[in-house]
C-alpha cells in the first residue's frame, strides 16, 4: 500500500464514521470495525486523534450517556482541546466530502489493518 493509498484509506473510513452514525446498523457497523481498527492504524496523528475520539463518543453512546452523531464528535474534541488539532471544520467537512461510499469503509479498514502503517 502506497502512502497515498493508505491516507485514501484513511480518509474514506473517517469519512465514513462522521457520516454513518444514528442508525441502529450504522452502530453495528462502527462496532465491527472498532473491535478491529485500532488508533495505531493510523499513519497521521490527527487521524488517530479523530478516530479516539471516535471510539470514545461511541462508548459513551453504548453506556447511554450520549447520543452517537457527528455533532457528539465535534462537542468530545472540543472538551479535550483536539478540535483544532484535527483540522476543525474544515477538515471534518472533507473527510465527510471524501468519503465516496460508505459501503466502502469495511474495505478500507481491512487494507488499514493488512498494511501496518510505514509513514
Amino acid at each position: 500500500m502506497t502512502d497515498a493509498e493508505r491516507i485514501h484509506a484513511e480518509k474514506s473510513v473517517l469519512g465514513a464514521f462522521l457520516l454513518c452514525c444514528n442508525t441502529h446498523a450504522d452502530k453495528c457497523w462502527i462496532a465491527a470495525l472498532k473491535d478491529t481498527l485500532t488508533p495505531d492504524d493510523f499513519s497521521v496523528e490527527r487521524h488517530q486523534l479523530l478516530y479516539s475520539t471516535i471510539c470514545v463518543v461511541y462508548g459513551d453512546a453504548l453506556r447511554g450517556r450520549q447520543e452517537l452523531h457527528a455533532g457528539a464528535v465535534i462537542e468530545k474534541l472540543r472538551q479535550y482541546d483536539e478540535y483544532l488539532k484535527v483540522g476543525g471544520a474544515i477538515y471534518l467537512a472533507h473527510l465527510v466530502s471524501y468519503c465516496e461510499n460508505v459501503a466502502h469503509a469495511g474495505y478500507y479498514a481491512t487494507q488499514l489493518i493488512q498494511n501496518p502503517t510505514s509513514i
